[in-house]
């Protein structure tokens, strides 16, 4: 009876097609037409060939490409199909930032090690297999500061293993490491991690403990949250890096890690409007603020429990920006409760004024006085907040001069108003003249000899009094004499030379006589 089964396949698919089909019908025929002894013989031979070319790597052989942590395809040479041993390490390294181009190290129990880089982004990812566990990795950054990473996990073929290298890996380090009686994680060995398997866990526990709210509020899964396994990207938006972000860790002088809570700082701007120039402080650091600002946030974080106070460093033009609830304790939470209120600081110019004091602007209520000076600004003390009218007003001019106020008025919209006011002062100016007396006849002339130009004055005959057509300013000088007499008359000046005052000059006076009678 003819057999129904297959026929039996000697040759391993990586053999060409044609060349298979010729080997595998050449073995039956053989197979076919030998003895049993002969049989069994090409039957070795064949399982041996088969055997023999199953390593050549064709497609049916071909292992599939390991995964990293991510559950993303290793392409690259030493992790892809074909090596049926390679194993893997890899995780990230950051502290709320990523630790780029930086060098790891993993070390295994026998002292056997591998090195590596990350990557720009903090990534790595490294061969293991040949180590023995437990491991320990470690990465040096920019400013000499060595993060560490413990790991018992086994290193099994085709798998890779995580073992990310923070502040909070470190922490796990530090604390085994001190609960054998060393002094921090730089003298933790495989060999402490071996000898007490479950030391690993109860430090990831206790850390779990310490940090729950912060852990929480990063959104990470507090019951599985592990610093060393769990995958992360060195990216704000990550969890594990917005945990980090919230923490400050730092190596004591006993070489343990410290893990310090840490807060932003920050709150709300009102009154700014589109004015520049504002900046606020917190101990040494200054943040200066954009125009047109509503919050602020300063970029150093605050420990929980230390103290804080924020003070304005330096006012926006015509403003007049106070803080408050700027001092505190920090707890366990952002403080975000700091207010900034900006109002506007009314002001602007003064012109004239000289060497006269006096002067005394008002506005709203509020009284400034204006020292002496060729020219000044002026600001009122008094803020005004948007949507405030003012109105400014001279409550009383300076010695020997009249101010005038223009741009006085209006209303704070958002704009500075510390330059809109502008105050013009002029010198007084009063009349020269007095009275005459024995005046019958005409020609007479007085001169005041006093200006560039003599200024000349005709007086009628019978005229009783006179005035110069030329006014003077406070302080100037005068000097009125006679230039002319009038006709078969001689007349003189009495009082006739003096400096103006605040006050009209109407004592001069000019007496005229007959000849004879002089």
């Amino acid at each position: 009876m003819k057999n129904s089964k297959p026929a039996t396949t000697f040759v391993n698919r990586c053999v060409p097609g044609p060349v298979q089909t010729r080997l595998n019908a050449y073995l039956k025929n053989m197979l076919a037409q030998a003895r049993v002894f002969h049989r069994l013989l090409l039957i070795i031979m064949a399982g041996v060939l088969s055997v023999a070319l199953s390593g050549c790597g064709g497609d049916s052989e071909t292992l599939p490409l390991m995964t990293d942590s991510f559950g993303n395809p290793v392409p690259e040479v030493g992790f892809g199909g074909g090596d049926g041993g390679a194993a893997g390490a890899d995780g990230s390294a950051g502290d709320g930032i990523p630790i780029p181009n930086a060098p790891v190290q993993i070390v295994d129990s026998v002292g056997k090690s591998v090195t590596t880089r990350t990557d720009a982004l903090g990534y790595y990812r490294v061969r293991i297999d040949g180590l023995t566990p437990p491991l320990i990795a470690s990465v040096t950054r920019a400013d000499g500061v060595v993060w560490y990473s413990p790991s018992t996990s086994p290193v099994i073929s085709r798998t890779f293993i995580t073992m990310n290298l923070t502040g909070l890996t470190d922490k796990v380090a530090s604390d085994i490491a001190v609960r054998a009686g060393l002094s921090g994680a730089a003298q933790l060995t495989p060999a402490i991690l071996a000898a007490h398997p479950t030391w690993l866990e109860d430090a990831v526990a206790q850390l779990r403990t310490g940090l729950s709210t912060q852990i929480t509020a990063a959104g990470l899964d507090l019951a599985s949250f592990d610093p060393v396994k769990t995958p992360f990207r060195a990216v704000l938006v990550d969890p594990y890096d917005k945990l980090l972000e919230s923490l400050q860790i730092t190596k004591g002088a006993d070489g343990a890690t410290k893990v310090d809570p840490i807060y932003s700082l920050g709150g709300s701007i009102s009154g700014l409007g589109s004015r520049a120039g504002l900046s606020l402080g917190n101990g040494t650091e200054t943040l200066i603020v954009s125009a047109g600002a509503t919050t602020f946030t300063f970029a150093t974080p605050v420990k929980e429990g230390a103290t804080y106070s924020v003070v304005v460093r330096s006012q926006p033009a015509g403003s007049n920006c106070v803080v408050t609830n700027g001092a505190g304790v920090m707890a366990e939470a952002a403080v975000t409760n700091v207010m900034i209120s900006c109002d506007y600081v009314l002001g602007g110019s003064v012109s004239g004024l000289g060497n006269a004091s006096g002067l005394v602007l008002s506005n709203a209520g509020e009284n400034l006085s204006i020292p002496p000076a060729s020219s000044a600004t002026f600001l009122f003390k008094n803020s005004l907040a948007i949507g405030s009218t003012y109105s400014v007003i001279v409550t009383a001019n300076p010695e020997g001069r009249t101010c005038t106020v223009t741009n006085g008025t209006g209303t704070v919209t958002g704009a500075a108003v510390n330059n809109v006011v502008a105050v013009s002062c002029f010198p007084n100016q009063y009349t020269l003249g007095g009275e005459v007396s024995g005046l019958t006849s005409a020609g007479l002339v007085l001169s005041n000899g006093s200006q560039t130009t003599p200024e000349t004055l005709a007086v009628p005959a019978n005229a009783s009094n006179f005035v110069f057509e030329t006014n003077l300013v406070t302080g100037s000088y005068y000097n009125v004499t006679v230039q002319q007499n009038p006709v078969n008359l001689f007349c003189s000046v009495e009082n006739g030379s003096g400096q103006v005052t605040d006050a009209p000059v109407q004592n001069v006076m000019v007496g005229c006589y007959l000849p004879e009678n002089f």
